[in-house]
């Protein structure tokens, strides 16, 4: 007869947060992938107001790392997204909600800097926006690199913090 194993706090946080990196990384994937719509013959001129992302760049590869800590309720974090722009563009969006982004770097496939003039989230559409000082060329690689932070959620929105009684009563 096997015996009962309930798995440790460490093991059940380590497959939740390997669940969300997935989850995340899958999101930011599609958000980014995810074409704009050509029903509107007047789209607005900023890609941030139109209510899907724009279709000038597209996902390559993300690095995503992310560090709870669950003293404080807070998540730290970066992300490299490398990207190649299917058209040329000054706009990097991405679907971005109940995080602060506090670095933002941009450079070419080769290292290269690219000067940023401004990015900021635009929370009526949930969009983190990236304008570059240049306009990114067609068919070129770029890589994205953002570090954010923000709080761990007791909703079930964004990143999320759960527990749950365990069978002796303690909260898990």
């Amino acid at each position: 007869m096997g015996s009962k194993r309930l798995l440790s706090v460490p093991a059940v946080l380590c497959l939740v947060l390997t669940i969300f990196i997935a989850v995340a990384a899958t999101g930011l994937l599609v958000g980014l992938a995810t074409r704009s719509c050509s029903g509107n013959p007047d789209p607005p001129s900023d890609p941030w107001r139109r209510p899907r992302l724009p279709a000038a760049v597209a996902p390559l590869r993300y690095a995503v790392h992310l560090y709870p800590n669950l003293d404080d309720d807070r998540y730290y974090g970066n992300v490299d997204v490398d990207f190649r722009a299917d058209e040329a563009t000054r706009h990097v969006v991405l679907h971005a909600q109940y995080v602060a982004v506090s670095q933002v770097a941009l450079r070419t496939s080769g290292g290269d800097d690219v000067a940023v003039a401004r990015s900021f989230l635009y929370e009526e559409n949930q969009y983190f926006v990236v304008e570059s000082e240049v306009e990114l060329a067609a068919g070129a690689e770029y890589r994205l690199s953002l570090t954010y932070e923000g709080d761990l959620l007791l909703n079930i929105v964004g990143i999320y913090k759960s527990t749950y009684a365990a069978a002796d009563g303690t909260l898990r």
